[in-house]
């Protein structure tokens, strides 16, 4: 997907906690530390490098869902292409950042077309108050990756001092919108390349084409669907020699949908190249 670079930044720093006044100020670089010195003071990483990138809007010590945001997009692509999939800036207050996406045609309401990639924007019933990344979805469930927010999966938490992961139904009441970066403008994909939609893997050769049937990728065997799925799990593919043969694929894990085989104890292992 177009999106990947700034999910795997984003999705890297799981566990992140901001960090207390009196930490920081015996030991500055402690903001580079995931767990130590964590505190309550909206002291991060995020929020020092954006202020120093963007003073203007962007605070140095306040809170930073915002901040994180645009500290992932800043990381992936640069302060110019960033600003240009953010709606054309920086800010760190939601309802600002929220608004240029408006101000683009950009902004969404509800969740009706969410998708990876999307800056998922929720309200408390006064205004918007806390943003994140939509990292993937399926058929009931929005799964984020937000900053300053707590690590209880399913509650929307505006000030829980860690980047965590999260998990929403589509009928959440405090999702109020998203806004859409205009990837395709700004990022060249490179094929061929996996593609996550609709809970579904995808083998993407080039643009509009989808792998199918078997085929070898980074030293594992892989098998495509006439409609381009990846298959996991048990499945029965047609032989030319010997008609319907049984295969075992990886049905989780870094190598989902890889092909295995029994070693010589009976246990299924990865079928190496």
């Amino acid at each position: 997907m177009l999106c990947d670079k700034v999910l795997e930044i984003a999705l890297k720093e799981t566990g992140y906690l901001e960090k207390s006044w009196s930490s920081y100020r015996a030991n500055p670089s402690i903001i580079y530390d995931k767990k130590k010195g964590a505190g309550s003071d909206n002291i991060t990483k995020y929020g020092n490098e954006m202020h120093k990138v963007y003073p203007e809007t962007m605070d140095l010590y306040s809170a930073w869902c915002d901040a994180f945001v645009d500290w992932c997009f800043y990381t992936a692509y640069g302060v110019a292409t960033a600003k240009s999939l953010l709606g054309g800036g920086f800010d760190d207050y939601t309802v600002a950042s929220a608004q240029l996406y408006k101000n683009k045609g950009a902004y969404h309401k509800g969740t009706a077309g969410i998708k990876p990639g999307d800056q998922i924007f929720f309200q408390n019933g006064k205004r918007i108050y806390h943003t994140g990344l939509v990292v993937a979805t399926d058929s009931s469930t929005i799964f984020t990756v937000e900053g300053n927010t707590s690590s209880n999966k399913t509650d929307v938490e505006a000030n829980g001092g860690g980047v965590w992961t999260k998990e929403y139904s589509y009928s959440n009441s405090k999702i109020d919108g998203y806004g859409r970066p205009p990837y395709e403008k700004h990022i060249k994909q490179n094929y061929p390349c996996w593609v996550h939609s609709g809970n579904h893997w995808y083998y993407r050769l080039a643009e509009g084409q989808n792998a199918h049937g078997w085929h070898a990728i980074n030293g594992h065997w892989y098998y495509f669907l006439p409609d381009g799925k990846m298959v996991s799990g048990v499945k029965d593919i047609e032989s030319n020699n010997y008609g319907l043969e049984r295969y075992y694929f990886m049905e989780y894990g870094d190598f989902e949908g890889a092909l295995c085989r029994t070693n010589e104890r009976g246990a299924l292992i990865l079928w190496d190249l």
